[in-house]
């Protein structure tokens, strides 16, 4: 049985909005008792998701790291390894090398060219591969 992949796609072109979606998402799944991977394209967008995931609300905080990432539930990295975790959010460009090991993907794209057409490239990549697809425009 292959993964699952969801694709979300926003209207915006704001890089800050598709990373408090990432957020969001992440929130979710951690409150569902699923251990999260946020797949970052780079240590910057890597330093603002941690910025963000610690300024949330309180009621809205979520155990995470960067620094320790095999012993928190929600973990981010933007190196070519992962630790074990239910789903994974990519934000980088590219399908990472270690996408096997999870049951549940997510991609989340916006209006922005470069991540449009990332997401039509991943997509495509997912399907040669017969990974279960779904869309959802937000």
């Amino acid at each position: 049985m292959s993964a699952r992949v969801d694709f979300y796609i926003q209207g915006s072109d704001q890089a800050q909005q598709r990373l408090i979606l990432a957020c969001q998402i992440a929130g979710k799944a951690y409150r569902a008792g699923q251990r999260v991977h946020l797949h970052c394209r780079d240590q910057a967008q890597l330093n603002t998701l941690d910025e963000l995931l610690w300024s949330l609300r309180d009621e809205a905080f979520f155990a995470h790291d960067s620094q320790a990432p095999y012993h928190a539930p929600i973990t981010l990295g933007h190196s070519d390894d992962a630790p074990k975790a239910d789903v994974l959010i990519n934000l980088a460009p590219n399908i990472p090398a270690f996408v096997d090991q999870f049951p549940r993907i997510m991609e989340l794209l916006n209006q922005e060219p470069e991540v449009i057409q990332s997401g039509r490239d991943n997509y495509r990549h997912y399907r040669q591969q017969g990974y279960d697809l779904h869309s959802h425009n937000l």
